[in-house]
């Protein structure tokens, strides 16, 4: 939401390199005051300061506190949250298409619905500006922890029959936080639970061996599908901001992996060509 919705990059320059560290600096201001104190009862953390630190950022962007989520002009963005009440995920928009709607909610309630992981925050309810309807969300990590089903759904339905350029999928790790683990336990029996923790373990490596088999998409030098996904990273918690200097020495580790820098140049390269390609056709014809 950072990049896509808030367009950092446009405001700090047109290069990606300078956006991801203004990303770092704001997440990791973000959670110095959100984390700094826990909850006696309830949800582990208060949702009321991670709200307001969002707006804090929407301000430093010159952005209203209670501006939608909804822009037509900006990248093409959705994020993942889940129905307490169960069902599959909801995609919160910022763009309508043929089959879905722009989401009506702002961008603190969408930033809250996809970070609403259970027992850190409690879940929120968002009404609907045009129906009245009233909806409880929770983060969307549960059981849709990888979105590139999502993504290419969303793409096939924005642009009909037009080619995949490329699919950049970025993991969070390769195991559950243990955080996450014992707040499932708290809220469902210990057998569904160790069943679902399994599951959200599995799930996110099996929808990349899915997306590795769409016909629309193949792995490799000559394909158009990367996934990025550094190992053990996962068990860091949610709150656990200062393990943050970990995440990266573990991150460097693997980016000098012969095979994840033989894909991210390949990705690299790949990425540059599409740029090329998308200046030659007439402005208008081609999407986000």
């Amino acid at each position: 939401m950072l990049l896509g919705r808030l367009q950092m990059v446009i405001r700090l320059s047109s290069l990606l390199i300078q956006t991801i560290p203004e990303c770092l600096r704001v997440y990791t201001s973000l959670c110095q005051k959100v984390f700094k104190t826990s909850n006696i009862f309830g949800s582990k953390y208060n949702h009321h300061i991670l709200e307001d630190e969002i707006r804090t950022i929407l301000k430093s962007y010159g952005k209203s506190t209670d501006e939608r989520l909804a822009e037509p002009n900006c990248c093409k963005t959705f994020v993942v949250a889940v129905h307490v009440t169960g069902g599959g995920p909801s995609r919160l928009r910022t763009y309508s298409q043929e089959n879905g709607k722009a989401s009506g909610c702002t961008i603190v309630q969408a930033a809250r619905a996809t970070s609403a992981a259970p027992s850190i925050f409690s879940p929120i309810t968002i009404t609907s500006p045009t129906t009245g309807v009233q909806s409880k969300f929770i983060d969307g990590g549960i059981g849709h922890n990888n979105p590139s089903e999502q993504a290419i759904c969303e793409s096939n339905q924005i642009w009909p029959g037009r080619k995949i350029g490329i699919l950049l999928s970025v993991g969070t790790g390769t195991s559950v936080p243990r955080e996450f683990s014992n707040s499932i336990i708290r809220f469902i029996t210990k057998i569904s639970a160790a069943q679902l923790i399994t599951r959200l373990v599995t799930e996110c490596e099996e929808t990349h061996n899915r997306v590795l088999g769409h016909p629309q998409l193949a792995q490799g030098k000559t394909g158009r599908y990367f996934r990025f996904n550094v190992d053990h990273v996962g068990a860091v918690n949610l709150d656990e901001w200062e393990s943050l200097e970990s995440v990266n020495s573990q991150t460097e580790q693997y980016f000098n992996r012969l095979d994840v820098m033989q894909a991210n140049s390949d990705c690299a390269d790949l990425l540059l060509k599409l740029k090329k390609q998308s200046k030659k056709i007439p402005k208008g014809l081609h999407g986000s």
